[in-house]
């Protein structure tokens, strides 16, 4: 039995969780649309986030598993710590990302207490839907990259703002960040849409 406590939590969560994957998707289409000089640490975090959304999701669905018996709610805490301090190394303005990276936990492990049978196939359900969704993104962004249009985050802004001195590591999601943002978009717009 879940204390009344962690109920009103619980419910509250459920309402703070849609808006912050709302913001997410918010912010992906600002930065494609209209990047500015001080935009430039953000949009690097940003793609950051979206290459550990690779992880997030599959990891989402085992810390949900496991969190059903007492050693995997001590597991999941000390997985999800080192998690955000791997993360927290790879940004370059982390304070500005606290807020967006927090959202976008909170949407993956919001749920980390017991439920019934059916909640946890519906929470399954959820969890797989993202994956795919996420996926699906993953691979058309990636496929069709030299015909999306970088619109804002053309080459003319990264030379501007020195963005490949800015970042830290490379790839195709963090040297091309309009495919990072393309993939927000299609990501984090279909979750709101579902909520």
């Amino acid at each position: 039995m879940m204390p009344a406590a962690l109920h009103r939590l619980a419910r509250w969560l459920r309402v703070l969780v849609p808006g912050s994957v709302f913001y997410l998707f918010v912010c992906s289409v600002q930065f494609l649309l209209w990047p500015t000089q001080q935009d430039v640490a953000r949009i690097y975090d940003f793609s950051v986030l979206m290459g550990f959304e690779f992880i997030l999701n599959p990891l989402g669905l085992m810390l949900f598993a496991f969190s059903r018996w007492w050693l995997g709610k001590v597991g999941v805490l000390l997985f999800f710590s080192g998690f955000i301090l791997a993360f927290q190394m790879m940004l370059i303005d982390a304070s500005t990302m606290t807020y967006l990276v927090a959202g976008l936990l909170l949407s993956h492990f919001v749920i980390v207490r017991p439920v019934s049978e059916e909640e946890g196939q519906r929470v399954l359900g959820i969890y797989a839907g993202r994956i795919m969704l996420y996926f699906f993104a993953l691979m058309f962004c990636a496929m069709a990259s030299s015909l999306l249009p970088p619109f804002g985050l053309d080459q003319p802004y990264l030379d501007a703002v020195d963005y490949d001195g800015l970042k830290k590591h490379g790839g195709l999601m963090l040297d091309q960040p309009h495919i990072s943002m393309w993939i927000g978009v299609l990501y984090f717009g279909g979750i709101s849409v579902a909520y």
